[in-house]
């Protein structure tokens, strides 16, 4: 017979080793460049728990592999508008989407149409440039079933579709869109849009045909403060961005109600979020301090658990 405490020890040695093996790989933050002037404004991932964030500073698109505790710039700047924001990862078509845009938009001034890029996934290559209308400010994308992007305009009100390998068309334009950002799909005939500017959320239908149906302005349980980012979850759960308040929020849509409910806070202008391997990835971009001179980094991706269902 073996001894007691020599049995207690292998039992205890066999549990631990389970729960290591059960934990997945992965970080609590990931440093995005090493820099002060990346202000990481968007971030999208693939199931792999590959992470991908924009550089509103830089004009990049930075890369994190599974794991990594620092993304490093994964893509070369380009010609047009300077900063990156948008990214969205489809990977079925294997295309990093990506919005090019002017600052210049946000500050009152004139600045640059915007151009969205598709990217190839794995490399980062431009694949195609798509112009956007005079006076866009691309903000974020999200990609139907069948590979068309569907692109916010903050500036212009504005919703932009691009079939790949086609032009960018104008899908939809109302005044209630002056300050769209966040866009997500619950199903192919449902999209759900944020405005930072007016502190709204709303829901717009999808026709049979593809074109846009009714735009309705949701009721919300509790007040948003410069809502941005809205993500999908795989679960089917959507999560919203608080830029001006720090928080990132749980939403339910229900009919016409937006359910809000914290989920974590304390975050300096956090802009969007990404769901990977059972974990909420959210950008700390420091967004209001961009474009003061002011040195406010090193900059973060923070993982944070999913509440429960």
């Amino acid at each position: 017979m073996k001894p007691l405490k020599s049995t207690l020890a292998a039992s205890l040695l066999m549990l631990v080793s389970a729960a290591v093996a059960a934990t997945p790989s992965s970080v609590q933050k990931i440093q995005v460049g090493g820099n002060g002037n990346v202000f990481p404004e968007s971030i999208t991932s693939t199931r792999d728990g590959t992470v991908f964030t924009s550089s509103v500073g830089e004009g990049r698109v930075y890369r994190a592999s599974p794991g990594a505790d620092k993304a490093i710039a994964w893509t070369a700047k380009q010609p047009g508008p300077h900063s990156v924001l948008g990214v969205y990862a489809d990977e079925k078509s294997g295309t990093l989407w990506a919005c090019y845009s002017d600052m210049a938009w946000t500050q009152g001034k004139q600045g640059q149409p915007a151009i969205l890029r598709a990217l190839d996934l794995s490399s980062g290559r431009v694949e195609r440039s798509y112009p956007l209308a005079s006076g866009s400010f691309c903000n974020d994308i999200v990609t139907t079933d069948d590979g068309v992007a569907l692109v916010t305009d903050t500036h212009g009100g504005r919703i932009f579709r691009v079939e790949p390998g086609t032009q960018a068309t104008t899908w939809l334009t109302d005044a209630r869109l002056k300050g769209v950002d966040g866009i997500a799909l619950k199903a192919p005939d449902t999209l759900y849009l944020t405005n930072v500017q007016q502190n709204e959320l709303f829901r717009l239908a999808i026709a049979q045909d593809g074109r846009p149906g009714e735009l309705v302005k949701l009721s919300l349980s509790e007040k948003v403060e410069a809502p941005d980012g809205l993500r999908r979850g795989s679960d089917g759960r959507f999560f919203l961005a608080e830029n001006k308040a720090g928080r990132v929020d749980e939403v339910r849509f229900e009919g016409d109600t937006a359910k809000i409910s914290v989920i974590h806070d304390g975050f300096d202008g956090p802009t969007s979020m990404t769901v990977t391997r059972g974990h909420l990835y959210v950008t700390e971009a420091k967004i209001n301090q961009y474009g003061k001179g002011r040195n406010v980094g090193p900059f973060y991706v923070y993982e944070e658990p999913l509440p429960r269902d």
